[in-house]
């Protein structure tokens, strides 16, 4: 499933006027192969992401294939998660998305630990709001429970056991930055 993606993101990356789409039976398969996922070793996913980071269409493929919630949870809680504040105007996972291509827009080939953190930056606000809402059932204000459950902290606790076994040059940005990215 990584290496189809790949392939895609590659193509699209060397061919960003054409259409490149998966063919309809290899799509069949890969959405029958989706739960096959969660038997690779994490270790194993995360060396495919570093490796294939570089490609600013990857993680969006993953995205629209459903593939980024095998990774984590979150990635597909964030799906449709309305934050609603004078700074976001997209859903978490269309924001997180975003802010991850325009990482390739204006710092092009940069180490992937850069690129993985604007990936992760957000995968705590899930939990986050998720927490608030036990507390404050009716509440639509996404901020409300920051005293309760900040997410960079949360998200700080999700990437440290994602990329526990990562190399310190990559890991070392991402953990940083996602603790810290609200200071």
């Amino acid at each position: 499933i990584f290496r189809i993606v790949r392939m895609q993101a590659m193509l699209k990356e060397h061919n960003p006027d054409k259409d490149i789409v998966i063919e309809a039976g290899t799509l069949e398969a890969m959405k029958c192969a989706l739960d096959d996922i969660n038997k690779l070793p994490l270790a194993r996913i995360v060396d495919e992401l570093i490796k294939w980071a570089k490609y600013k269409h990857f993680f969006r493929l993953l995205s629209d294939y459903h593939i980024l919630g095998y990774i984590h949870e979150n990635f597909e809680l964030a799906r449709g998660l309305d934050q609603k504040t004078k700074y976001h105007k997209y859903d978490t996972l269309e924001h997180i998305l975003r802010t991850a291509e325009a990482g390739y827009d204006f710092y092009p080939n940069e180490n992937p630990g850069f690129y993985l953190w604007l990936l992760f930056h957000d995968i705590g606000k899930p939990t986050q709001f998720l927490a608030q809402r036990q507390f404050e059932p009716k509440s639509k204000d996404f901020y409300l429970a920051k005293e309760l459950n900040a997410h960079e902290k949360v998200g700080w606790e999700i990437v440290r056991k994602i990329f526990q076994y990562t190399p310190k040059d990559i890991s070392n940005i991402i953990f940083s930055i996602v603790e810290r990215h609200q200071d």
